[in-house]
């Protein structure tokens, strides 16, 4: 989960390759696999269960998402070489279609993990999204934040890091199961827009979410150089 700020001096972000998709998709599986959201996709008593699950999902939704052309970062443990920190941006209109999830290997999700789960999984995906009717323009999405506990420090130079790849003008959005990180979030500028209870499809327990924005201009205020600059709209 993210926590901390200010990175470690002995960590370096790299830009996500094809080739990173396993070792980011087991980061992600092993850091998410106590998110309630997740938990409500795939109902396994049995964790190890719920993290091969997992695992096979976020690698195909990242190979989705890298081949749309959006940017993610990760960072490795200096001691273990494995990886400790990984998180994304997706850019205003990138988001993969449907036909682009199953190009990617999705299509045998309910083969390997049934239709009850891929069904929950796409009405939650509505559920949570829904928080952003209320905002116009283009959005960005910081997505897929995740850091090891023991790695603190990490999600703050991995979140402003992925602000600069944010268009200039575009607003940020975010969301976030982890009430320890909605005051990270905050003091990178991000606001809560809504704070709502999630009640998943087929499941009898209920969860907070909170989603969150960067306000429009404040991607440009962050990354605008102190003297004069020459706009091209790039």
């Amino acid at each position: 989960m993210p926590a901390g700020l200010g990175a470690p001096a002995m960590h370096t972000l790299t830009a996500v390759a094809p080739a990173d998709v396993p070792c980011v998709a087991a980061l992600y599986a092993n850091v998410f696999a106590a998110n309630p959201a997740y938990g409500s996709i795939f109902q396994s008593s049995e964790k190890r269960e719920r993290i091969a699950a997992l695992e096979w999902l976020f690698a195909r939704r990242l190979q989705a998402l890298l081949a749309a052309g959006n940017p993610f970062f990760m960072t490795r443990d200096p001691a273990s070489g494995e990886v400790c920190g990984a998180g994304g941006v997706i850019l205003p209109g990138t988001y993969p279609g449907l036909l682009d999830f199953l190009w990617h290997g999705m299509a045998a999700w309910p083969l390997l993990w049934g239709w009850g789960s891929m069904l929950r999984a796409l009405a939650l995906d509505q559920r949570l999204g829904a928080g952003e009717a209320s905002e116009g323009g283009a959005i960005a999405h910081l997505s897929m934040l995740a850091v090891r506990p023991e790695s603190r420090g990490i999600a703050s130079a991995l979140i402003t890091r992925l602000l600069e790849d944010a268009p200039r003008g575009s607003r940020v959005m975010l969301t976030t199961q982890d009430s320890g990180a909605v005051a990270l979030y905050q003091r990178h500028g991000f606001r809560v827009l809504v704070e709502s209870q999630v009640a998943p499809r087929g499941s009898s327990t209920t969860f907070t979410s909170w989603s969150m924005v960067l306000g429009r201009g404040q991607v440009a205020d962050r990354r605008a150089p102190s003297g004069p600059k020459n706009d091209t709209g790039g």
